[in-house]
């Protein structure tokens, strides 16, 4: 049979009272791709509650067309046919997780890492959109067949809206508890669910992976009620062990507030190489200033007239007047799927489909989104110029000076909050800016509501003792600028898929101290990254540009290897290091 005129049913994949998922293949399509098929069936009385329901679930589709990333399959579209909401969505061949422990039992240690640091960048990427995804388990993990990397899937926050009950005024009268027993979070079946839920479900499924058990199978401590399953896996080093043992905390105030944080704690382990580069310039103990009031400081000029409020988030429906619909015919011939708003051009995917285009539009069209102060867009839409475009040098560059944040200056005029009020005599990242009493109240305030840049959100970290090492100041810090290396803070963006950077400042000073920009390997031209690192040394002599140019040649070459490299000049030190799924380069000034 053929659904829509268009997609053929093969098979059928599951049914639930959900509703059923088979596998189709695309009939319009030249290469009869397969994609899967959801017939959704809600829970819900009469068709008018039927209704209601599959208004509010087309509000949340709209948000999860935005979603693009790599690990998470593509939203290709829905329809209705005879009473019925199908959804289109990208076909992902490989096992779950959860397929994968039933037929070979317990996963090592190193293949359970790196499955979470591979998944934990996905979660924070939904968390930056506010998705919480409500049923992370080993069976909502493919590993995928191609790279073996694992894709989430089976979204929690899209069945919320399908599973509602309403009453016939339209009400919500009740509402059905999203997630699954073992792996849900206690506050999930309360229905204050929190972005460390998801965490805490990532970590029972780390568990179940390396335990072969479920979660019911293994007794818990009735004080604390975490699962004692170290018994069952004594091949898991005490690292890991203690991360999951956080991540699965009873309370989520115990947890890791973000999947950045989660992060950082599992990437510690795997940065000891920085260590070799650093180890000469010992890190310096020092007393908290978490309890000291913040000094009067000096007040900042910034225009607020000069900064671009940018609102990321939704679209609406306008008027297209000719002018704009010629313009993003232009700019959407060469694959790239442009939305108009009443701001002009709004990016919902960069999405080459031919590479016959000379790179002359997408230049055009990042510049546009510049213009609009949508410099996230901007980048991303470079980042698809091809290679063996006449353009792509200039891509290079403009991507180049656009993710570029400059060590010494204020983050009020180099990464701008956006959704905070300058505070008279202070910047906005203080702690009266942010409303908070004391640093200790810090990341509570801007996990809540986190901070809007440019770049995108982020919430603010404060200086800890367990932050990986090329992070940690150094006694050469303390002797030049005291004021800003005591309890300096810290952002973390994604930019693009495969690209995130991070910020260090002084919570005092506001000055920028650190920038830290790490590269999934394969998802961002080498070339790319190569101009970077020009504009990063740009007025360094010729000789270091040189130099380090080719030192980032070799550990872009070196895959397979674990690798640290300092590069330097007469105004920054830096460091590349090198992993077989990551490149980072770190820069602090000289």
């Amino acid at each position: 049979m053929l659904l829509n005129n268009r997609f053929r049913i093969l098979k059928q994949l599951a049914k639930g009272g959900f509703g059923e998922t088979f596998l189709a293949e695309d009939t319009h399509m030249l290469s009869r791709r397969h994609c899967v098929v959801k017939q959704l069936q809600p829970d819900v009385p009469n068709q008018d509650c039927y209704a209601i329901a599959l208004k509010q679930f087309k509000e949340e589709a709209i948000l999860l067309e935005q979603l693009k990333h790599d690990q998470i399959p593509q939203l290709y579209g829905y329809f209705e046919q005879n009473g019925r909401l199908f959804l289109i969505q990208e076909w992902v061949d490989g096992p779950t997780l959860g397929e994968k422990v039933r037929t070979l039992g317990q996963l090592s240690a190193e293949e359970v890492q790196q499955i979470l640091l591979r998944v934990l960048p996905v979660i924070n990427y939904l968390h930056s959109f506010k998705v919480i995804h409500r049923d992370i388990k080993p069976d909502n993990l493919i590993l995928r067949q191609t790279d073996r990397r694992p894709v989430l899937i089976d979204f929690g926050s899209m069945k919320q809206h399908l599973k509602t009950r309403i009453s016939f005024s339209g009400n919500v009268i009740d509402s059905i508890v999203i997630g699954t027993e073992g792996f849900m979070a206690p506050e999930q079946a309360a229905q204050r669910t929190v972005y460390a839920s998801d965490l805490y479900s990532l970590g029972m499924s780390a568990i179940y992976a390396l335990t072969a058990k479920l979660p019911g199978e293994m007794e818990a401590d009735y004080n604390t009620g975490q699962l004692h399953w170290r018994q069952y896996a004594p091949h898991v080093n005490d690292h890991l062990a203690t991360i999951l043992n956080k991540a699965t905390e009873f309370s989520p105030q115990d947890r890791f507030h973000t999947a950045s944080e989660m992060l950082d704690a599992m990437t510690l382990q795997n940065t000891s190489t920085v260590a070799t580069v650093i180890s000469e310039q010992s890190i310096h103990e020092r007393p908290t200033l978490l309890d000291l009031p913040e000094p009067e400081e000096a007040t900042l000029n910034v225009d607020p007239a000069a900064v671009t409020q940018v609102s990321e988030r939704g679209f609406r429906k306008v008027k297209v007047s000719t002018t704009a619909a010629m313009t993003a015919m232009l700019v959407g011939g060469i694959g790239v799927a442009i939305a108009i708003s009443s701001q002009g051009l709004d990016l919902k995917a960069v999405k080459a489909t031919h590479d016959t285009d000379t790179g002359q539009s997408l230049v055009q069209a990042a510049n546009t989104f510049t213009a609009q102060g949508k410099e996230r867009d901007a980048i991303q839409t470079l980042l698809s110029v091809p290679a063996t475009s006449e353009h792509a040098q200039e891509a290079r560059q403009k991507f180049a000076a656009l993710t570029h944040i400059e060590l010494g200056q204020t983050m009020d005029q180099e990464l701008d909050a956006i959704n905070l009020e300058k505070p008279p005599g202070k910047p906005k990242r203080s702690l009266a800016g942010i409303g908070a009493i004391s640093l200790a109240d810090v990341e509570t305030k801007t996990t809540a509501q986190q901070i809007q840049t440019k770049f995108g959100y982020s919430p603010i970290q404060v200086y800890s003792a367990d932050w990986p090492i090329y992070r940690q100041p150094t006694d050469a810090d303390y002797a030049a600028d005291p004021k800003s290396w005591y309890d300096p803070w810290f952002e973390r963006y994604q930019i693009a898929p495969g690209m995130t950077l991070e910020v260090m400042y002084g919570c005092q000073s506001n000055l920028v101290l650190q920038t830290a920009e790490i590269y999934r390997r394969g998802d961002i031209d080498d070339k790319f990254i190569a101009a970077r690192l020009n504009h990063i040394l740009q007025g360094s002599p010729q000789s270091a540009i040189q130099d380090s140019q080719a030192t980032l040649k070799r550990l872009m070459d070196q895959k397979s290897q674990t690798r640290t490299a300092e590069f330097s000049s007469d105004r920054i030190q830096g460091w590349i290091i090198s992993n077989p799924d990551q490149l980072m380069i770190v820069t602090r000034k000289g």
